[in-house]
């Protein structure tokens, strides 16, 4: 199929295969243009202080950074004149009510190199607010090539954001300070550690716009917390139409918008290859008969907007000036009221490069059901683009730009985003690559088989057995794996619609905030932690099909918890702010179970074992502890009371040998065993040693903390599908410090065996049967946006999950 044929074949049938180009009736604009609506500019006076003098032959650039197109992308770079050996000066013209994303960065004769935190990683983005002719002094706390060493002169920033109007708390607002980011939690609290000593300026940034950016300096001093708690004003709601005209080009392909807010596509989170906006949450604009496109979108009144349209995202296939061949990226400061606005796009293409066909058949035997999409190598993997289905297992992309013919295109294809572990299996020893050309080319790609995918000729063997009919409230649950990326707004509720089927009465969610070396404040992390109206959105999605749902929320990462938690002689005022900062992290969690209807909220785990009396830490050592820490959580679990009235739950871990227990356990409703414990250390591998020692860690480590406490307990099993999976805990490491549950990472190594999970699962559910003390069970690490055949616990595509179907819905038979 050629070009020509491919379009002609896509304009025909995008309708009927999943990507609708809705069409209206003939429509004419009388609107506004965009020169119709600019703002007055005004001058920003950037001042920075570097940390040590320059050396000969270096300088100081400011870059104005473009999220829409990918930060590493579309730079304005300015350089800075010094003042001191230390202090360097610029001013700008901006328009008046911009929001600008810059940072510093420092020039040589051959390197560029960005500043830095001293929590590690360069700066993403400062924010600053373009009110009034104004100026704003910066520091730079190190750059990326400067070592650590010493003690670090920095305090913390910590405080609460409310609405003017109602008082009551604001989550998801965007904080900038001296190079960090972080967002505010449900109860609207925030928190940032490592900042430089001195006067910072203070940004406080709505995500969606839907209130007013807010920014002011404030001093923070070494080893002391500067609280600062502030008021928000809302916006006022307003439409904003946009009439595009479409170049003559690509005609019948979907046309999206991208922007810098989460209406437009950008996660706020760092993807392949530093790339922000997600392809698929990218509003569609509506073709008209007469050719132009439409689209209205709710804004607010005083945002600042940067947008451009694309047939990808916004680096690959977004919109060009036609004379220069550079991106374009339009601002908008919204106005207060409701206005259309006319707008050409001048082109698709490279002014250097004819456009790449990329036609792709996918077998019927080769597909997953999943969407596909291309990802492309500039340099990097940037964040991949879904395909075009033509109907009948074949997919069209047609790349118009960016192309450079002196530069190749690497391109692999993977399957819900998944690019890191769901690529095209043909493509896992080398990356095919296209030179671009003058002229236009195709490349025409068959998928045979995918990595970490198979299809299985033959049913699972699940082993019949007299299966007990449980009472209605019996827990059979999936609880879902940790990693909850950006992907996950997508996908997830797919993925969660599933579970009814194979049983599942409840769905657990375990939103991840996350630890930093040398810092004890646990912090949300952009992209790894979802907003709170992303949590909100799952949740609703999972109850939307007869599920209930439960949280843990969870810290990581795991593999930095046994160097966090290494037996150190924390003094008490450390194990003060660590309880703060665990309380206000679950105090979060709280209240989003609070307003939506959570029937379960799981405190505890192996994470934060060492932080109660009589625990030990990760590697079992008696943890140093104050005694009075369990007062402390007695007031926390009465706080946590007064906020949410479902079932509390502790959970605890049995692996070698059961976790000990905390003197508060019977403030809660019920337990949550996790059990990893090893089921054949002699290295057999047959049913009834599976089965004897499941029998063993029964009767030895859990029926103990029944018989201790008289509380419910609830089983959650996650055994990886690998070959050493018998192994339980030791599979991660000698000390046994895994949190019962196996990740895609932990276990990447090992070698992968599904149907040793079938195995386990066959011998040890009818035990857990049988168990009357039981009063549920857990599944652990279930993927809910792409099937795997991997070696980690989840069980979503594999075999085993045939297993856990028979299980679950035996429990809960109306025969």
């Amino acid at each position: 199929m050629g070009i020509a044929s491919g379009l002609a074949v896509l304009m025909l049938v995008l309708s009927s295969c999943g990507i609708n180009l809705p069409s209206t009736n003939n429509s004419t604009s009388n609107g506004l243009s965009e020169e119709d609506l600019q703002t007055p500019s005004v001058n920003i006076q950037f001042n920075v202080t570097v940390p040590t003098p320059l050396s000969e032959g270096q300088g100081i650039i400011l870059q104005i950074l473009d999220e829409v197109t990918g930060l590493p992308y579309n730079l304005q770079q300015y350089i800075l004149s010094p003042k001191s050996e230390t202090q360097y000066s610029i001013t700008l013209p901006f328009p008046a009510g911009s929001v600008l994303k810059y940072r510093y960065v420092r020039i040589g004769s051959a390197s560029e190199i960005p500043e830095a935190t001293m929590i590690g990683g360069e700066v993403r983005y400062r924010l600053f607010h373009v009110a009034l002719e104004s100026s704003v002094a910066d520091s730079v706390q190190m750059w990326l090539d400067t070592p650590l060493s010493g003690e670090l002169n920095t305090g913390q920033l910590s405080g609460q954001i409310v609405s003017a109007e109602s008082g009551s708390p604001l989550s998801d607002i965007l904080v900038s300070a001296a190079g960090l980011l972080t967002f505010t939690d449900a109860n609207g609290h925030f928190s940032l550690e490592g900042l430089s000593t001195g006067t910072q300026n203070i940004v406080f940034y709505a995500i969606d716009g839907a209130y007013q950016t807010f920014q002011q300096g404030a001093v923070i001093a070494a080893d002391q917390v500067t609280p600062i708690n502030i008021s928000l004003i809302k916006r006022q709601p307003v439409e904003i139409t946009f009439h595009v005209t479409p170049p003559n080009d690509a005609l019948g392909i979907p046309i999206y918008i991208a922007g810098n807010s989460v209406q437009l596509g950008n996660t706020f989170a760092n993807l392949a290859g530093g790339m922000s906006i997600d392809p698929k949450r990218l509003p569609m604009l509506v073709q008209q008969e007469n050719g132009a496109y439409v689209l209205t979108l709710s804004l607010y009144a005083g945002m600042d907007l940067r947008y451009k349209f694309t047939l990808g995202d916004g680096y690959w296939n977004a919109e060009r000036s036609s004379i220069s061949g550079s991106w374009l990226v339009h601002q908008l400061i919204i106005p207060d009221r409701n206005v259309t606005i006319d707008l050409t796009i001048d082109s698709w293409r490279s002014s250097e490069a004819g456009p790449i066909t990329f036609e792709v058949s996918i077998p019927a035997e080769s597909s997953t059901g999943d969407e596909n999409f291309i990802q492309f190598n500039n340099g990097v993997w940037t964040n991949p683009i879904p395909l075009w289905p033509l109907g009948n297992g074949n997919y069209l992309y047609i790349l118009f730009s960016p192309l450079d013919q002196s530069v190749p295109i690497g391109y692999r294809f993977c399957r819900n985003e998944g690019c890191d572990q769901t690529i095209n299996a043909e493509d896992l020893d080398s990356i095919p690559t296209v030179q671009p050309a003058e002229t236009a080319q195709t490349a025409e790609i068959t998928i045979t088989n995918w990595a970490n995918w198979q299809t299985f000729a033959e049913p699972t063997e699940v082993i019949a057995a007299r299966i007990p009919v449980k009472a209605p409230d019996y827990l059979t649950q999936i609880e879902l794996s940790p990693e909850m990326a950006p992907s996950w707004r997508t996908y997830a509720p797919i993925g969660i619609s599933t579970l009814a089927e194979i049983g599942a009465n409840s769905v657990q969610f375990t939103p991840q905030w996350f630890l930093t070396d040398g810092h004890i404040a646990l912090q949300p992390q952009l992209g790894h932690t979802p907003f709170n109206y992303e949590l909100k959105d799952l949740i609703s999605s999972a109850k939307s099909f007869g599920l209930s749902v439960s949280l843990f929320p969870q810290l990581g990462p795991t593999e930095s918890l046994a160097t966090y938690w290494s037996p150190l002689d924390h003094d008490a005022e450390w194990w003060q702010n660590w309880f703060n900062s665990y309380s206000t992290f679950i105090l979060n969690y709280a209240r989003v179970a609070a307003d939506d209807g959570v029937a379960q909220l799981v405190l505890g785990g192996k994470a934060v074992l060492p932080a109660f009396s009589g625990a030990t830490f990760l590697d079992g050592t008696p943890t140093n502890a104050p005694d009075s820490i369990d007062t402390q959580w007695e007031a926390l679990i009465q706080q946590i009371r007064t906020i949410y009235p479902g079932r509390l739950i502790w959970a605890t871990n049995a692996q070698v040998s059961a976790d000990p227990l905390p003197s508060f356990i019977n403030f809660f409703d019920s337990i949550y065993v996790t059990v990893d414990a090893p089921l054949s250390l002699d290295g057999q591998v047959n049913s009834e040693a599976i089965a004897y020692d499941f029998w063993n860690v029964m009767d030895q480590q859990v029926y103990p903390i029944y018989d201790q406490t008289g509380l419910p307990i609830i089983l959650a099993l996650g055994y990886p599908s690998t070959a050493d999976t018998l192994l339980g805990c030791l599979v991660v490491d000698d000390a046994c410090s895994n949190d019962g549950l196996f990740l895609p990472i932990e276990v990447a190594q090992s070698t992968v065996d599904l149907d040793l999970q079938v195995q386990i699962y066959n011998n040890i559910l009818p035990i857990v049967a049988d168990l009357d003390w039981v009063s549920g069970v857990s599944i652990r690490g279930y993927n809910p946006v792409v099937s795997m055949m991997d070696g980690s616990s989840s069980i979503a595509g594999k075999p085993a999950r045939d297993v856990i179907w028979y299980w679950f819905a035996g429990f809960h038979s109306t025969e």
